[in-house]
């Protein structure tokens, strides 16, 4: 592929000498001769507060204003059509407008105030119905995207708050044309507001009166018009300029053209310019060329990291001049009125849009640096054309060798959630996001991905991006499989790729203007090398698999370990294991460090009927139920009891008083993870309860039986008395293995632990096969339909296990 780019990374980005760097749409970089550039400046003029009247203070004030016109220059249009408001980054400009837009309650329902529309389902037209209702009823509408990121998202609570209906809808049902009429060129007049001004000086005299009267009549016209206002039943539409999950375009004038006329949206019918446009910008702007004068939104924000990488803490909200005045700010602060009156309540607006909207000194040091940052990019010949071919070159290139990835049966071994079956540049951003499979199709975590990046120094994104309704609608995910997320205690950010065969997230790469060919090249051989399996694993067992000749787990932290014969195992590692501690009256995790004795208690598990039996020397074993237990029979294929001679439950009261006399101090038995493997959907209304989340190190620890033995001969010869079993139990071993080839696994594999002569091997990536006679179980199983299998495979002594 040509570089569209000649740029010196060496001299320009020496921090990527030895890291590769691929979430430009996480974060920009900043270049050397930027930060140069901008503290030479800083360091040898004086700049001082745009509020003041000095001549550091004039200073300021001329740069903030020729950044305001470079930022509307840089978008193809000029402060005429445009006011740009500072902003501390998208998500606070999204606020401000949600804020201020001037939602009206209408007469409509209020008591149903959230719809979904989807084309595709049976409730679309009694969703269609309601908001159509809204129209009629001069209700304000706030729809948006489903596609949509968590900051735009969140304007509806306050549109709710504020009597509006919010709104979301497929973005394949908002984009599809279907209106009744065409769409005009001309911008049409606002007839539904009159924007005319009560002149005060012109009150007073020719109509005397007291000052305290002036003020209230001019505060009273001011609620007037605000009343008038809400009561017009303005809507607001918002989606991405560029997904920031899929990487798909969007049509950024598309929707403001169609909303000039009478509009029908779905059926819905929308008075001639009733609707306003709200497009978020943030993964767009970096990379694509976003002209003003052929579409004209009303209202966009603006991220700047993501497009010079400094400085952080500076956004923009673009409001289209004629736009304005349906805006109804509430707060004032410093610098954004011309007038007020403590001891009345009366203010007057600073004249200039962005003056009024932009409260207390804005962060004029932030947009010096923007200033410095239009400056390099002119300097270094970046233009918006070339950086836009660069990065879409980059993204075909590294999506057509993803996709030539095959595994040994030819499965592809990358899934990817792009918008369009085939990448053009008008409609794909430098955006790629996929889940790496294995040859049975089954996700491998994100977070395994992550991992093994890092390790050779590449820099990705993993998750859900904040963006929630691409996840639903690219992975995809059911709302009962976001439920079941949180049940389970998974949050945004945390590495919980994998929920009961279900992926939480995705990897992302995603290139800027300082990308190379290279940087992809590295990424693709990562991919290639850890995740790429060349041969079948089955037949391989008969050469070196590994022989399972002990069970064991550790249900209860620091407590005595359950040996069993058989046993159901997931990706993250044997079902129950750590799954309880137990903690003191200061909520403390008590270890054997801090107390031998928790060796001498005895755990057991039934998975027939969910019970947890823990026994202690001299003492009536006790029994409880396993929080969110369901029937493991049907879901394990297989009827295992391991320690469990009593079914009679107790209460957590009555095993916490016994737990306390059996060590002679107060102590509680702690679930770690609520209802973790159940196969029904959770209950919504448990879900107010926090669960706990165990924090799974690694999924399987190994023992090789040569190790043990080793162990055991070296205690006899030093006066020890350890056996094979307390080896096992002193190392919290869950496997222990015979046959060749454990010691000799790859590092990169494993992670080691010592005593003395044995060896633990943990398997960090949960990259393992688990073999039977001839037959693989594989760790997450997918039925040949495509549909996800709610079966998990077990693990047997006798049985084999291959480590990849």
């Amino acid at each position: 592929m040509t570089d569209h780019i000649n740029l010196d990374r060496s001299k320009e980005l020496p921090q990527l000498r030895d890291e590769i760097y691929l979430d430009n749409a996480g974060a920009g970089l900043p270049l050397k001769s930027h930060l140069t550039s901008y503290y030479e400046d800083i360091s040898t003029n004086l700049y001082g507060n745009p509020h003041s009247q000095h001549a550091a203070s004039k200073a300021t004030a001329q740069i903030v204003d020729s950044v305001r016109e470079e930022i509307t220059r840089f978008m193809n249009t000029d402060l005429s059509q445009y006011s740009v408001i500072f902003t501390s980054g998208t998500t606070s400009a999204c606020k401000l407008l949600a804020d201020s837009f001037c939602w009206g309650r209408g007469e409509g329902d209020t008591r149903s105030n959230h719809v979904y529309m989807n084309s595709e389902h049976e409730e679309f037209q009694s969703s269609c119905m309601r908001v159509q209702n809204a129209v009629d009823s001069n209700q304000s509408c706030y729809i948006y995207t489903e596609p949509n990121h968590t900051s735009v998202v969140g304007i509806r609570q306050i549109a709710k708050q504020e009597g509006a209906l919010s709104v979301c809808i497929r973005d394949e049902d908002l984009f599809e044309e279907r209106s009744s009429n065409p769409p005009t060129n001309q911008l049409a007049k606002q007839d539904k507001f009159n924007n005319t001004e009560i002149d005060p000086l012109k009150i007073m005299h020719e109509t005397p009166m007291k000052a305290y009267e002036l003020f209230s009549i001019l505060s009273k016209d001011y609620e007037d018009k605000k009343q008038q206002l809400h009561s017009q039943g303005f809507h607001l539409i918002a989606y991405p300029g560029t997904c920031n999950f899929s990487g798909r375009k969007y049509p950024i004038g598309a929707i403001e053209r169609r909303t000039r006329s009478n509009w029908n949206l779905c059926g819905i019918n929308f008075p001639a310019n009733s609707v306003k446009v709200f497009v978020d910008t943030a993964a767009a702007l970096s990379t694509s060329q976003i002209d003003l004068t052929r579409d004209r939104p009303h209202f966009i924000a603006v991220s700047f990291y993501k497009l010079f990488g400094f400085p952080t803490g500076i956004g923009a909200l673009l409001i289209r001049n004629d736009t304005c005045h349906i805006l109804h700010k509430r707060y004032f602060g410093g610098g954004s009125i011309s007038c007020f009156v403590s001891r009345h309540d009366y203010h007057t607006p600073n004249e200039k849009i962005h003056d009024f909207f932009e409260d207390g000194t804005i962060s004029y040091q932030s947009i010096l640096a923007l200033y410095h940052g239009f400056k390099t990019f002119k300097s270094l010949g970046l233009s918006m054309s070339k950086i836009s071919l660069q990065t879409f070159s980059l993204t075909e290139y590294t999506h057509s060798q993803l996709s030539s990835l095959k595994h040994y049966n030819n499965t592809p071994v990358c899934k990817f959630y792009t918008g369009h079956a085939k990448l053009e540049p008008n409609t794909q951003g430098p955006i790629l996001t996929f889940n790496v499979l294995r040859p049975d199709g089954s996700i491998v975590g994100f977070d395994t991905v992550n991992k093994k990046a890092m390790d050779n120094k590449i820099c990705i994104r993993v998750g859900c991006f904040c963006n929630i309704g691409a996840s639903q609608k690219y992975l995809p995910l059911s709302d009962e499989d976001l439920l079941l997320f949180l049940e389970v205690g998974h949050k945004c950010g945390d590495n919980m790729d994998v929920v009961r065969g279900v992926p939480t997230g995705a990897v992302r790469v995603s290139f800027g203007y300082y990308s190379k060919k290279e940087d992809a090249d590295k990424m693709i051989a990562m991919i290639r090398k850890y995740f790429v399996t060349d041969h079948d694993p089955v037949s391989e067992s008969d050469k070196g698999g590994l022989l399972i000749k002990e069970i064991s787990l550790y249900p209860v932290k620091s407590c005595a370990g359950l040996k069993v014969d058989t046993w159901p195992v997931s990706d993250q590692g044997l079902f129950y294991d750590g799954m309880w501690v137990i903690r003191d009256k200061r909520n403390k995790v008590v270890n054997l460090t801090m107390d031998k004795n928790l060796s001498k208690i005895q755990p057991g598990i039934d998975l027939n009927t969910g019970i947890l039996q823990l026994s202690y020397p001299g003492k009536q074993p006790i029994s409880i139920k396993i929080k969110g237990f369901k029937n493991h029979s049907q879901l394990f294929k297989l009827t295992v009891s391991a320690g469990v001679n009593i079914q009679t439950e107790s209460s957590v009261t009555d095993v916490n008083s016994w737990l306390s006399q059996a060590l002679g101090y107060d102590v509680t038995l702690s679930q770690q993870i609520a209802s973790r493997y159940t196969i029904d959907k959770p209950n919504p209304a448990e879900l107010g309860k926090p669960p706990l989340i165990r924090k799974v190190k690694s999924p399987l620890s190994l023992l090789s039986q040569t190790s043990v033995d080793k162990a055991v001969s070296e205690s006899k010869q030093m006066g020890g008395t350890y056996t094979a079993g307390e080896v096992m139990n002193k190392m919290r071993g869950n496997l222990l293995l015979d046959g060749e080839g454990i010691e000799t696994i790859s590092e990169h594999k494993l992670r080691r632990n010592s005593m003395n002569s044995v060896t633990m091997h943990y398997v960090s990536d949960a990259n393992y096969s688990i073999v039977g006679r001839k037959s693989i179980l594989g760790i997450q199983v997918c039925a040949p339909s495509g549909k996800r299998s709610m079966s998990f495979p077990v693990i047997s002594v006798g049985g084999m296990i291959m480590i990849k």
